[in-house]
């Protein structure tokens, strides 16, 4: 699957993410011109690194993210979906 991020300071393939047979995550800078960075550590280009639920990912120093695994994912989208239906019970 890919995941586009329409900014021109993006590479066209900036990094990968990878799951282990054990389950963990690893993402890599995929040789990209402006950089990936994991909580403020640059990615090496060699290999991944493990990746935590949670974790800050900066991309091409421009743009930041979150790495959410599903569960935690589902988490955030049931909290967001709950304060919609709150702001909506509030409305006139």
């Amino acid at each position: 699957n890919d995941l586009v991020l329409s900014d021109a300071r993006v590479s066209k393939v900036q990094a990968w993410f990878e799951r282990t047979p054990e389950g963990e995550w690893l993402v890599g800078d995929a040789g990209s011109t402006n950089g990936t960075r994991v909580d403020a550590s640059a990615l090496p280009r060699t290999h991944g690194v493990r990746i935590r639920s949670g974790a800050r990912i900066r991309v091409a120093e421009s743009l930041d993210l979150m790495f959410l695994e599903p569960d935690a994912l589902w988490c955030v989208i049931e909290r967001v979906r709950a304060a919609q239906r709150t702001l909506g019970d509030a409305a006139p």
